[in-house]
Formats: structure tokens, C-alpha cells, sequence
């Protein structure tokens, strides 16, 4: 068996690996770069058998739109279902890749190759590992991962569920996005909810949060927190539908039957994602719902009361809203809680007469849990990718074997 990494050695996001035997060639993950440069990778000469997607982040699928729409695209469902969800309120155009879905911890194979998919903890929906086999012998690519979020439990059961398929683990290609990240602040998601608790109970005007609607942990931190500081979570109508999604497979996600969130369904800050679904079949039922009375909430509401909600709303609306609801006396709250290096940090905290804080913790694994999970693992040799860092491997894990984006490892 032999593997390839096109793209992570050096950077993170746009992951992508090739793996192979004699007979079968597969990809696991073909991500679009962070950069935004659209590199792409050059696969024309290849026969892929078949694609692995890890997760729904632009990083690790953004670029199946360039492959074959013959070659099989394997993924989890409910992934599959983000995957479309973003495509509708975005371009309109969903992907049209052959898509099959595996299920976790249940095997199946690719040509003489056998992988194993197990969940894991990130802030993406239906993130995986994985278990790749063949000629005798094992792989593990850890995909993105963390121990601190609501499904921190699966770090343990991830670790157990490899050793009992295979004892011997050739390779495990390892992420390091936070190798060298302070977490010391907001170490988890709790230590999230509780600065957002703090800031909901002082608020005297309107409070915006800034965060991705598919990281779902922060979307039940800041439900729980409003029912609990009586506040009202108003989402716009892309929100709604991630949380419509995740329902189906978990109660614990807020959704339209929770009695403190509304949705923003009507006015000028509605209209973009409304025209996404006014005239889609697929989408009659969720229109029906988020038009209920109990459900749908309006700016005019808001206005009367802004000190009792806390709404999430696209970036591009919030300094124009801030113009509106910001007085002498009461200044509206950005709680921004995402990667700080995105340009809209800097943006959002230069609006003037507003409370700019920071609450969030990262969807990937810290130093620590990193150094546990590959001591746990054991792999002979242990790869980095999807990092910034990897010359730090060697002092901080051992069986540490450094690769160039192309270099090629026969196992």
C-alpha cells in the first residue's frame, strides 16, 4: 500500500490523500485551500475508484466539483444533507457527484480496500476518521477532531473502536491545527457557555452572535443560555434549516419547537435566503413552518425589547443593524465566536458604540488531547497534515515521519 499526500503537509485546509494498492486508488478528502487561491490539484491522469469525505467543511470536499461525476463520493448522510443545504442558500446548484453513504463503524470496501468510519468530535455535523486496510495492512487518518465539545465522549470511543479492528497501525496521518493555540481561556464548549451566560445576564440593548450556523455546539450553548438568562434567540431562515437538520438526529439540537428561539422570516434581512426556497418543493413543509405564528418573529418586535434578545444573523447586516438599535445609553453587544483569524474579527471589532467580546473555543484537538490520542494509537509512523506546525511533530510525538506535499510512502 502506498500513500500520497497532495495537499496538507504544509498548510491547513484543502486536504487531500491519495491512497493506493495494485489495484485500487482512492482519495480521502479533496478540500478547497483556506487562501482562497483555488489551487487545484492535478488528478487527470489518475483512476480514482473512489472519494472519501471526512467531513462537510469547504476544506475537505470544496473541490469534488472538479472530478468525474462518475467516480463515487462516500460520506456520511447527514453530511451529504449540509452539503445541499449550503449549495441551495448559496449558488443555487447542487452538487451532481455520485454520492454514497457509509455509516458509522460499519466497514465496506473500495476494490481491495476495507474502510472503517467512526464519528468523531468537531464542530463540523458528521465528521469522521478513519480506518483505511488493505495488502495487510492499516491506516488512520484522524480527519478533524477535538475532546472538548458536547460529543467529547467519542475521543475515547474512537481510540477503543481502531484498536479493536487493528493493533498494528501502519500510519495515521495526524491534524495539528492547534498544536501551538492557547486554550487556556475557553478550553471547551462549556467554559463558551458560561462567558456567554455572563454576557446575556448584563445586556441592556441588542446582543448579535457571530458564529457558523453548522457548528452546532455553540448553536446549543447559546439556545441553553437564553432559556436560562430568559432571553429570546432569534436565527435567520439558513439557520433554521441546519437545525431542522440536525433534529432528525439528535433532541438535545434547538430547533422551532423551542419556545425562546424565533426566526427572522420576514423584511429586508429575510429576503436573500427566502428567495432560495420560496418556489423549492423540497423546502414547502419548512416554509409552512417557519411562517407559524409561535415561530417567526419580525425586526419591528425586536424593537420594542432589544435588551431581551440575542440574534444571529448574517455578518453583513450587523453594522447596519447596530446603526439603528446603538443610543447613548445602551450599546449593543457582538459576541463573535469563531476563528479569530477570519477578516471579519477585525471588521466586526471596529464598529464603534458597540461591546466587542470574544467567546470561543476550537473544533479541533489541543496539544494535549493530540499527544494522548497518538500515544493511544501507537501508529509506526505518525504524519502530519492539516497544520501549519509540522516541524514541532518530532519534539512532541514519536514515530513522527515528516513528508512534502507529493512525496510518496510505501508501506
Amino acid at each position: 500500500m502506498e500513500l500520497r499526500i497532495h495537499r496538507g503537509t504544509d498548510e491547513i485546509g484543502g486536504s487531500c490523500v491519495e491512497i493506493s494498492t495494485a489495484k485500487t486508488t482512492i482519495l480521502v478528502d479533496l478540500g478547497e485551500p483556506l487562501d482562497k487561491s483555488g489551487r487545484r490539484i492535478n488528478l487527470k491522469d489518475k483512476k480514482i475508484d473512489g472519494v472519501l469525505i471526512s467531513h462537510p467543511h469547504m476544506d475537505h470536499y470544496g473541490q469534488i466539483c472538479f472530478l468525474d461525476k462518475n467516480i463515487p463520493i462516500h460520506m456520511g448522510k447527514l453530511g451529504k444533507d449540509f452539503l445541499d443545504t449550503v449549495a441551495t442558500f448559496t449558488t443555487g446548484k447542487l452538487p451532481q457527484n455520485n454520492f454514497e453513504y457509509f455509516k458509522k463503524n460499519v466497514p465496506f470496501p473500495i476494490g481491495d480496500i476495507t474502510i472503517t468510519p467512526f464519528l468523531v468530535d468537531h464542530s463540523s455535523m458528521d465528521a469522521y476518521a478513519f480506518l483505511i486496510q488493505a495488502d495487510g495492512k492499516a491506516i488512520v487518518y484522524s480527519g478533524d477532531f477535538r475532546a472538548t465539545g458536547y460529543k467529547g465522549f467519542l475521543f475515547d470511543d474512537v481510540i477503543h473502536r481502531i484498536k479493536e479492528k487493528s493493533r498494528n497501525i501502519d500510519a495515521m496521518l495526524m491534524e495539528g491545527t492547534c498544536i501551538a493555540r492557547d486554550d487556556s481561556i475557553f478550553p471547551d464548549e462549556k467554559s463558551v457557555a458560561n462567558e456567554l451566560r455572563q454576557i446575556l445576564k448584563k445586556q441592556t440593548s441588542l446582543s448579535f452572535l457571530v458564529s457558523s450556523s453548522s457548528t452546532i455546539d455553540r448553536m446549543v450553548s447559546t439556545s441553553l443560555v437564553c432559556e436560562q438568562t430568559d432571553k429570546i434567540f432569534v436565527i435567520d431562515i439558513y439557520t433554521a434549516y441546519v437545525l431542522e437538520l440536525m433534529k432528525s438526529v439528535s433532541k438535545s439540537v434547538p430547533n422551532m419547537d423551542c419556545k425562546h428561539l424565533k426566526v427572522l422570516a420576514r423584511g429586508k434581512y429575510a429576503k436573500s435566503h427566502y428567495l432560495k426556497i420560496k418556489d423549492n418543493p423540497n423546502y414547502t413543509d419548512f416554509r409552512n413552518k417557519i411562517y407559524h405564528k409561535d415561530n417567526v418573529i419580525e425586526l419591528k418586535d425586536i424593537e420594542k425589547a432589544p435588551e431581551k434578545y440575542l440574534v444571529k444573523i448574517s455578518t453583513a447586516y450587523i453594522p447596519e443593524l447596530v446603526k439603528k438599535f446603538a443610543n447613548a445609553e445602551n450599546k449593543p453587544n457582538i459576541i463573535y465566536s469563531m476563528w479569530d483569524g477570519y477578516d471579519a474579527y477585525k471588521e466586526l471589532s471596529e464598529i464603534k458604540n458597540t461591546n466587542f467580546y470574544y467567546a470561543h473555543t476550537s473544533g479541533h484537538a489541543s496539544l494535549k488531547y493530540l499527544q494522548q490520542f497518538a500515544k493511544a494509537i501507537n501508529p509506526k509512523k505518525l504524519i502530519p497534515i492539516h497544520t501549519f506546525e509540522k516541524e514541532k511533530y518530532p519534539e512532541l510525538f514519536e514515530n513522527v515521519k515528516l513528508l512534502k506535499d507529493g512525496d510518496v510512502l510505501k508501506l
